[in-house]
């Protein structure tokens, strides 16, 4: 998982919008260009996906595991606004 430390603290991340395949439908569905994988669906914001927005989010990441995938983090988005 690279070297950085996991925080509870919420941050922003900036990007456009994209949609997420993986084997086994192991995946949120929802990430960043930047390959930040997002948790829309906690907080009910899948209605504000649009394909390629570039938006802005807020929130924190959680570690999640899936059989395929093993375990992995993925950004649960508390805010998304477009920019731009």
């Amino acid at each position: 998982m690279g070297k950085f430390k996991m925080s509870a603290e919420e941050v922003k991340l900036s990007g456009n919008l994209v949609r997420l395949f993986a084997i086994g439908g192991e995946t949120t569905g929802y990430g960043l260009e930047s390959t930040i994988e997002l948790d829309l669906k906690t907080n009910n914001l899948e209605d504000k996906f649009n394909e390629d927005a570039n938006v802005s989010v807020v929130g924190s990441f959680k570690l999640v595991e899936g059989v395929e995938t093993g375990k992995r983090y993925v950004f649960v988005v508390s805010e998304l606004k477009a920019i731009g």
